[in-house]
């Protein structure tokens, strides 16, 4: 099977993995990231813009120039704050994962879903990044680089890697992932159960610190 192409019964397949199980979702700090990332490239979008018209502005006086900056740039902030505050709401509700036997299965997308399918066989490293504002947060970026990636649903294409941004416990999930894959590679002789008992006490971890962070 190509990278982009999906086969039917393999489509079926993952339809009914979805259909079955409870997805993951990140850790809801991640939408505080993604909030102040935006305002970050707000800023750096706007300021170049902002600054020639504020000292232009102040030429016929510093009370003018200003007011001119007030008038253009308070509007804009408050309207692309509610519109980021909405977006990460729903970019978060939509984003999930499911850990399976034999893949991560990734969805994503507010208007167009995009679903992920990341075979352990492919899996060639998996890398765990935190920059300054996740480690402020408490969150890390989990990153399975892959020699190829298969999406199916809303889009299609090729890849080389999975991304899982607002990841808690991201030194365990790395892994339990790489477990899996040197299980396909080397042939480790991990035992399935031990493995599979390994994971779901993952899981239930996860899924607990989620709930709890949530507040339900």
């Amino acid at each position: 099977m190509k990278t982009g192409e999906v086969d039917e019964s393999f489509k079926e397949k993952l339809e009914r993995i979805w259909t079955d199980k409870i997805p993951d979702r990140l850790d809801p700090d991640v939408k505080r990231y993604w909030r102040w990332w935006g305002l970050i490239n707000f800023h750096i979008f706007f300021l170049p813009i902002a600054f020639p018209l504020l000292v232009m502005s102040g030429l016929s006086g510093a009370f003018f120039g200003l007011g001119i900056c007030v008038v253009v740039y308070i509007p804009l902030i408050l309207i692309y704050v509610i519109i980021l505050f909405i977006y990460t709401n729903l970019l978060y509700n939509s984003f999930t994962f499911l850990l399976t036997e034999d893949m991560l299965l990734i969805e994503r997308g507010v208007l167009f879903k995009t679903k992920t399918v990341v075979p352990y066989s492919r899996v060639q490293n998996v890398n765990i990044i935190q920059g300054p504002l996740q480690r402020l947060l408490g969150i890390s970026s989990v990153y399975a680089q892959t020699a190829a990636v298969t999406y199916y649903g809303g889009r299609y294409g090729g890849g080389t890697g999975a991304h899982l941004p607002g990841i808690p416990f991201p030194d365990e999930l790395a892994e339990i992932i790489m477990r899996k894959v040197r299980m396909y590679k080397l042939g480790e002789g991990l035992d399935e159960d031990v493995f599979r008992r390994d994971a779901e006490k993952f899981v239930d971890k996860y899924r607990q610190y989620i709930r709890t962070k949530r507040g339900y």
